[in-house]
């Protein structure tokens, strides 16, 4: 039983400990960007073209195209500089200054005809121009006029409204309002070296269950791993619709929290501790562990291990967890011994037994009710000594026996003579 128990010991660590161990940083609370940290402007150094298209923007930047979508910012590189662009049927055209056209992804040469800058254009009863000698935009109707300085040029149009671009800024125009288009994104470089500090002993002490809400729109880093110096992203994202996650723990201005088998980080800030309704009835009070790992939260990962080596204890079921959606597993609340000291923890459903199997006891004496504590040499040797009589009498038997045999055969003998 215990070389069993050994066993799936070995099996269990093998695979609750994956990825390197534990280290502990020494620079105090976590520190998380602010939201001022993520959001960046869209800025331009060399505008040579524009185009439009739903919730689309690229732009011609050199030999760089800049590209803003729904909030995402992306860059392409190419060998030239790149003069021309276009959007139709949502593929961007690209015209580099060698002459050829180019797709934008694939960046694949094919054949597109873009249509000619221009510098002034009417629309709508309205009159638009670019005034050659000083830059300026003017815009005349029957009853209105609206003159903007600058150094305006390639007016375009895009559904209802006109664009034009004016020292490296795209510039929106409706009627006679002329406004600066501005394009904000959320630059994430600055979660790739987030210092765990003291998370890292926070996520390994117990604390009750806690659920917390999280604000729409907040920053939350997806983490790949809950250990080491630093933690480890895997993207960041935005939550929505006030997403309700697991409180692991706080650090510094930081919450960290789990929703599923997904784990993630964002300000403190952004969180309000809420109360849920997630017991359910103890199933029994006793059970034996099965696994070598109790957890400080109800979530499975290796920086929340609170105690290990626990396979075959014996411990006190305090309660049943379940919340779906946001736990990925139902959990149990138990407590334990460790040395003299009694912790509590969490043990997922499936890693105790409610049969307990005491292994670990010494072995029990049963009496025979004919024993006795007398000494039975002096027995002993008496049966050895009757024994031996025994046999010293069937042995003088048979010689006897064996001798008359002989000399009944000789008188016969010699009556026949």
């Amino acid at each position: 039983m215990k070389k069993f128990a050994a066993a799936i010991s070995a099996l269990l660590a093998a695979f609750f400990t994956v990825g390197s161990t534990v280290a502990y940083a020494a620079d105090g609370g976590t520190i998380y960007p602010e939201d001022d940290k993520f959001i960046k402007p869209l800025t331009l150094s060399s505008l040579t073209d524009y185009a439009v298209g739903d919730e689309l923007y690229a732009f011609a930047d050199g030999k760089t195209v800049k590209v803003f979508s729904d909030g995402n910012y992306s860059e392409y590189a190419f060998e030239n500089d790149v003069t021309d662009l276009d959007i139709k049927d949502s593929v961007i055209y690209c015209g580099c200054s060698d002459g050829k056209t180019y797709t934008l992804t694939e960046q694949a040469e094919c054949e597109y005809t873009f249509t000619q800058k221009e510098n002034e254009l009417l629309y709508n009863g309205f009159y638009y121009f670019v005034k050659e000698s000083d830059g300026s935009l003017n815009i005349f109707d029957k009853t209105e006029t609206a003159t903007y300085e600058g150094n305006f040029g390639n007016l375009k149009r895009y559904g209802e409204t006109i664009f034009a671009s004016s020292e490296n800024e795209l510039y929106r125009i409706s009627g006679t309002q002329c406004e600066k288009v501005v394009l904000e994104y959320a630059d994430y470089a600055v979660t790739e070296k987030i210092t765990i500090g003291q998370a890292t002993a926070a996520l390994k002490t117990y604390s009750p269950v806690q659920f917390v809400q999280i604000e729409d729109g907040a920053f939350m880093i997806d983490l790949s791993r809950l250990d080491g110096q630093h933690f480890v992203p895997i993207k960041t994202v935005k939550s929505e619709n006030q997403a309700v996650a697991l409180l692991l723990c706080y650090s510094g201005n930081s919450a960290i929290v789990a929703i599923g088998d997904a784990s993630y980080i964002l300000l403190k800030s952004k969180t309000e501790e809420i109360d849920l309704e997630y017991s359910a009835e103890r199933p029994f009070e006793n059970a034996q562990m099965l696994s070598n790992n109790i957890y400080a939260s109800p979530y499975i990962v290796v920086g929340t291990v609170a105690a290990s080596n626990a396979i075959g204890q014996t411990v006190k079921v305090l309660g049943r967890i379940e919340y779906s959606g946001v736990l990925d597993t139902v959990f149990y609340e138990v407590e334990y011994k460790s040395g003299e000291a009694t912790l509590k923890g969490f043990v997922a459903e499936g890693f105790l037994s409610e049969k307990i199997i005491d292994d670990d006891k010494d072995p029990s004496e049963i009496t025979d009710p004919e024993y006795s504590d007398g000494n039975d040499t002096k027995t002993i040797l008496i049966i050895f000594a009757v024994i031996l009589l025994v046999l010293a009498a069937v042995g003088y038997i048979s010689h006897v026996s064996a001798k008359g045999k002989r000399k009944s055969k000789k008188k016969d003998k010699d009556k026949d003579e």
